[in-house]
């Protein structure tokens, strides 16, 4: 969206000019979209499978895109922009279920970062296409829209045929024949040749569990809803819940800032805007790759303050760089900033590779310290409280963005302090340790080390 906001004929004929009000709206609705996607996934995630909403997340928000670039206002373009965030939000809320759900525990951090690290292919993809159709070829926003909807759609595909359900899933709601069959499809792309897993044998694995297969018809969806967001602020998990909710509002406020990175460096009139913007999406590979490698090793709660501490500390190089320009006023800079284009675009690279981090350890963490019969509503009501800070912090940004040097080091101070919280407060390590599949199967010295917050 930060490309298409610093587009001038989308803030002329969309906007009207007024980057404040409308620009804040079309930049934050689509956070308000991916609440009601995540709620709405918390609601059904009993019902339907990980794969089966997955699937209808990628395809709403591909059709709700590219319908987006058919619009002629900012109230269309919002609500089309609305719908899109409400399949994203389905998608987000389901797809690190299913990579926790699929993966062994030694690898988990790996497994996880990398379907994390994804989304990098996807924000280089936008940021070369950035620079072809608006640096080079100079089309109109509607057609790199349409060009950035298309990785949805590919994915859809991509799922449907090749991503197996999860056989967790399937246990804990009585399918043990489904159950079997996901994980057999597991285990033989895996490399595994040996003998396939039977129903029987599943229903043997359960009947050890101390957790109990879940009735559609037990219970009313709403109500199974409700108690599902009981169970994960019960005393057992609230300490977890409270805080990886408090962590994810400090990152997505931090976050928030990227959808203006774009006019920031427009209205500082810094040289190859889009061209910088390659560079700062392919810094996101070095944090995916950090992720990827250290999560497991260094431990969840370290790796995370580092990357938020980071990321902060990027901010503040920015702002200083700007501010020594001769003030807090893109009116009133009194030297031109394209000649400290190296240095800013350098600091800003380094703020996308520790944030990209930051979201890959974020899923992590969120993913494994949830059972499996309440991750997807863990995921889904934590993060809601990100999305609410992200688009309330999206006005902020709106009103600031012609006090760049203000600007970035409100995100920075928020940055930080979620990097210490995360030292002062560390979560549960789960790196090595076999998920959960139900709330009951909370013993009680696992609900000490949770309360606790680490070993």
């Amino acid at each position: 969206m930060g490309y298409i906001l610093g587009d001038s004929e989308f803030r002329r004929d969309i906007l009207h000019g007024d980057l404040a009000g409308r620009g804040a709206l079309v930049a934050g609705i689509h956070t308000l979209g991916l609440i009601v996607g995540g709620l709405g996934t918390a609601i059904v995630e009993h019902r339907f499978g990980r794969k089966a909403l997955l699937l209808a997340g990628l395809a709403l928000s591909a059709t709700c895109g590219l319908t987006c670039a058919a619009t002629t206002t900012a109230t269309a373009f919002a609500a089309w922009r609305w719908g899109a965030g409400i399949g994203i939000g389905v998608a987000l809320a389901s797809y690190p279920a299913l990579a926790t759900e699929l993966s062994p525990p030694r690898e988990r951090g790996l497994i996880v970062s990398i379907a994390n690290g994804c989304w990098t292919v996807g924000l280089i993809f936008n940021a070369v296409w950035a620079l072809i159709i608006f640096g080079v070829l100079r089309w109109s926003w509607r057609f790199y829209l349409i060009v950035a909807t298309l990785p949805g759609a590919i994915s859809f595909v991509l799922v449907l045929f090749f991503v197996p359900d999860s056989p967790r899933w399937y246990a804990l709601h009585g399918d043990c024949e489904s159950a079997a069959r996901c994980a057999n499809r597991t285990a033989w792309a895996m490399g595994y040749q040996g003998t396939p897993l039977c129903a029987e044998e599943v229903v043997s694995l359960c009947s050890r569990s101390r957790c109990r297969a879940i009735s559609h018809k037990d219970q009313a969806l709403l109500r199974r809803a409700w108690e599902s967001i009981r169970i994960i602020y019960k005393r057992d998990l609230r300490r977890a819940t409270i805080i990886i909710q408090i962590l994810w509002v400090l990152s997505s406020i931090g976050a928030a800032l990227a959808y203006w990175i774009n006019t920031l460096f427009e209205n500082l009139h810094l040289s190859n805007v889009y061209a910088s913007f390659v560079l700062l999406n392919c810094a996101a590979i070095p944090g995916n790759v950090a992720s990827a490698l250290l999560t497991d090793r260094v431990g969840r709660n370290a790796f995370f303050a580092a990357s938020m501490l980071l990321s902060g500390l990027a901010l503040i190089v920015v702002a200083m760089v700007v501010s020594s320009a001769g003030g807090d006023d893109v009116n009133g800079l009194q030297m031109d900033l394209s000649s400290r284009t190296v240095p800013i675009v350098l600091a800003t690279c380094s703020y996308y590779a520790s944030l990209t981090a930051v979201y890959s350890v974020l899923y992590v963490m969120v993913s494994e310290l949830f059972p499996t019969d309440v991750r997807s509503t863990g995921v889904a009501v934590c993060s809601t409280f990100g999305r609410i800070a992200s688009f309330a912090s999206q006005f902020v940004n709106g009103a600031l963005i012609d006090q760049p040097a203000t600007l970035l080091l409100v995100g920075a101070s928020v940055l930080c302090a979620g990097g210490f919280l995360s030292l002062i407060c560390p979560l549960t390590e789960m790196s090595r340790k076999p998920v959960l599949d139900g709330h009951n199967d909370l013993s009680s010295e696992e609900e000490d080390r949770l309360l606790q917050g680490g070993e």
